[in-house]
Order: structure tokens, then sequence, then C-alpha cells
């Protein structure tokens, strides 16, 4: 099933001229941008998300500070680099034994090609890609809606 192309601008006309009270609204409104870190690959995002999995904030804010310490130019390990980083490192830098499965695996999975690119993942299905993500422990549906949504747009 492909889906209609979205334009934000045409769907708040529509409904600004459907409804005055909602146009009020609208008008009062800040408008809405989604904000993203274009440099970072899906492999990124979906490894900050593992991260930041059923923890606080702040918790997560400085594990994934660790994590990325231990990547190279001040970003989180690569694929390669994440298989060749011990547990006992990780561990170290706050995960669970769980995410750090969750994240060797997601890492073999982008370099498997299982974890598409950013253009690749453009072009897919919502539901490709659900099912492909979804593939990697400690990804859920919920996370690669959560990608689609604010990576993706």
């Amino acid at each position: 099933m492909t889906l209609p192309s979205f334009d934000l601008r045409v769907a708040i006309e529509h409904l600004s001229a459907k409804d005055p009270l909602l146009a009020k609204v609208i008008e009062g409104a800040a408008e809405f941008r989604i904000r993203s870190d274009a440099d970072e690959s899906p492999y990124e995002v979906l490894l900050k998300s593992i991260a930041y999995q059923s923890i606080s904030g702040k918790a997560a804010t400085t594990i994934f500070g660790r994590i990325k310490a231990l990547g190279s130019g001040g970003r989180a390990p690569s694929p390669d680099e994440m298989l060749r980083l011990r547990k006992s490192v990780l561990r170290k830098a706050g995960l669970s034994g769980a995410k750090i499965v969750a994240m060797k695996d997601l890492a073999r999975k982008t370099i498997d090609g299982v974890v598409p690119s950013h253009d690749e993942a453009e072009k897919m299905a919502d539901e490709e890609l659900v099912e492909r993500l979804t593939a990697v422990p400690g990804i859920g549906a919920w996370t690669v809606e959560m990608f689609l949504i604010f990576r993706l747009g």
C-alpha cells in the first residue's frame, strides 16, 4: 500500500478552513518542526535508542556519553568498533548485559545489511522497515515507529 504524500501546509490550510476555532488554535501555535541530527545513521539512532531504554534520561545521557567516548571522532562506536569492544568495557560504561547483546547484534545486522542506510530506509515501506529492524533484540515496533517519525520525518 502506497500512502499519499503529506504536505503539512496543505493539511493546516484544510483544517483551518474547515473549523474557525481550530484555525485560531493553529494560528497561535508554534510551527511544528522535527529536529534531528541529519548526520546520524539509522545504526547510530538505534544504538542511542537501545542505550536510553528503561532508564532515566539523565542516567541514559551519562551512559551514552561513555559509549560515545569509546568510538572515534566523538561519535558512537561504528559497527566494526562495537563488535571489537569487550563486554567488560561496555559493562563498565554502564550497559546491562541485555543492552550489550542488543548493541552488538545491531552492529552485526548493520554490517550484514539488515539495518539499512538512511537513503535505503527512506525508500522502504514502513512495514518492511519495522520487520527488518525488529529482528534486532531490544528494538521493538515502537522504537522503529519513533525512528520513522523523528529520523525519517
